[in-house]
């Protein structure tokens, strides 16, 4: 989502470059998305006990979170639009993730 918003108002003098194929090349990545959805935690207290459950809330929108009062909710946390996600690549960017290669997750531009 930052990116996305970067790239945007840098209006065009930002490029996301394809990976080189020579670079790294054992190296398991996964290509960038453009969509994903965006949830926070919302903790159920249970009246009739003192346990509580944390639960995820997913956001369609960024509307639809400020009006259920989801706190932190930022727009830039939601996608950008179809034309917008396509016009800046994402999918050139890559993603590490911990269980491919027993390492950390980063998420490389």
């Amino acid at each position: 989502a930052l990116l996305t918003r970067s790239a945007h108002f840098a209006s065009g003098s930002v490029h996301i470059e394809p990976w080189p194929d020579d670079v790294l090349p054992q190296l398991m990545r996964r290509p960038g998305v453009s969509t994903w959805r965006v949830a926070s935690h919302e903790t159920i207290d249970d009246d009739n006990t003192s346990d509580s459950e944390v639960r995820l809330r997913w956001y369609s929108s960024y509307d639809c979170a400020k009006a259920a009062n989801m706190p932190h909710a930022v727009d830039t946390l939601w996608p950008p639009p179809p034309e917008l996600a396509m016009s800046l690549h994402l999918e050139r960017c890559s993603r590490l993730l911990h269980h491919d290669q027993d390492s950390g997750g980063f998420f490389i531009a």
